[in-house]
């Protein structure tokens, strides 16, 4: 597979075991504009490409059914039912769903480690 430039991508399979969220979980969000929407996850777990690759591609991506963030709200915290937070929106379609991230993912992928 190739990028929008032409150079190879290297797919990265979705995490199988312990996962932060399932299916139909419910999740909340707390940006700027739409803090406190509240919405079930649709997909969990998945390679998410926007129609232009220059624009951005997220593996272990969640989908929500309903958008709980608006343009400007990337990387507002989404928290579970418990409270937790889990992950952060990084993309969207207005007032259709929001893209959130896997909290842990993107330190993983990079190799950074959070103080």
């Amino acid at each position: 597979m190739l990028d929008g430039r032409g150079a190879p991508v290297q797919l990265v399979q979705p995490r199988s075991h312990n996962p932060v969220a399932r299916i139909w979980d419910r999740v909340t969000a707390y940006g700027g504009v739409t803090s406190e929407l509240t919405s079930r996850l649709q997909t969990v777990g998945t390679t998410f490409a926007r129609l232009n690759p220059r624009v951005g591609n997220w593996d272990e991506a969640m989908i929500t059914v309903q958008a709980i963030s608006a343009p400007g709200e990337s990387g507002a915290a989404v928290v579970n039912a418990a409270g937790e937070v889990i992950d952060h929106v990084v993309s969207g379609a207005t007032g259709v769903y929001s893209v959130i991230h896997d909290i842990d993912y993107q330190p993983k992928a990079t190799g950074a480690t959070l103080r």
